[in-house]
């Protein structure tokens, strides 16, 4: 984990990465050091980083604000450091520099590499590279943490994954926007903000007024804890987790999730296949029918 001091320091923690950041042995002391010294402290964590956090420092701080994300859980970090130099070595991949999950580039929800110059090293785009793309259906570390096979063991009776949160300010996306309550404008890419404290109130008001793009729009707590697991209890343990936690004991984290998942991705990626052979199979009925009017 670390720090921006500046606009441009914070281009350094924009895109989604499906790993909880490593707290180390200094974070903790390096805010509370800000603090003491009469620093605006703004941290952003998951809801049992910013419990220690507060475990750690033992009084509350006006100049601390504390922004928890929505977590649906996290894998350890070694889970995801195995599956890159895995696919770095598979598709000879160098300078890896730079992870993402998510993007508005045609990559959302998609695991992509990057080396340091921004250039996009996976998945690939000539013809004959697509022919080495993992696509989503395919992306094993991906799919083992949405489908919680892969998540670290005290995610699955989290304590903080419930309506009730511990920092000033939750934010996540707002999925399930706009199905009980319509919504104007386009659904997605929305952020749900949630205010929790006054002084989340206060610090969130100073920064709207200081900035002219961001739009809000208020709407019902209540509408936003449809969106289940994780607001209302943790994400629940799939019934393959005992399988891929004895094969990693044997085989490793690539191998052991691509045993575990191979059959229930192998339907996955059928899905669109099927789709089309259904709607071609009902195109000469639909001719006939045509005709006979």
């Amino acid at each position: 984990m670390t720090y921006a001091e500046n606009l441009e320091d914070l281009e350094f923690f924009k895109g989604s990465r499906y790993v909880q950041s490593l707290i180390g042995n200094i974070t903790y002391k390096e805010v509370r050091t800000f603090l003491r010294t009469g620093r605006l402290v703004l941290f952003v964590g998951t809801p049992c980083q910013i419990a220690g956090l507060k475990t750690f420092l033992r009084k509350e701080y006006e100049n601390l604000i504390t922004v928890d994300l929505i977590c649906h859980g996290t894998s350890p970090t070694k889970y995801l450091k195995d599956e890159v130099d895995y696919l770095s070595e598979k598709f000879h991949l160098q300078g890896v520099s730079d992870i993402r999950f998510r993007g508005n580039d045609g990559n959302n929800y998609c695991l992509t590499l990057w080396d340091k110059d921004r250039r996009k090293l996976f998945p690939r785009s000539s013809f004959r590279e697509k022919l080495l793309r993992i696509d989503e259906a395919q992306q094993f570390y991906l799919q083992g943490f949405l489908l919680g096979v892969s998540l670290r063991e005290n995610c699955y009776t989290c304590n903080y994954a419930r309506p009730e949160r511990i920092s000033d300010i939750t934010i996540g996306d707002f999925i399930g926007l706009g199905q009980e309550k319509p919504f104007l404008e386009h659904v997605h890419n929305v952020s749900s903000v949630m205010i929790n404290t006054s002084k989340g109130q206060a610090f969130y008001d100073s920064v709207c007024s200081n900035s002219n793009s961001l739009k809000n729009e208020e709407r019902n707590y209540s509408e936003r804890l449809l969106y289940k697991p994780s607001l209302v209890y943790p994400f629940p343990r799939h019934d393959k987790n005992e399988e891929f936690t004895l094969k990693y004991k044997e085989k490793g984290f690539p191998e052991a999730i691509r045993i575990v998942l191979k059959n229930e991705l192998r339907k996955k990626q059928m899905e669109p296949l099927l789709g089309l052979m259904r709607r071609i199979y009902h195109i000469p009925g639909k001719i006939l029918k045509n005709k006979c009017k």
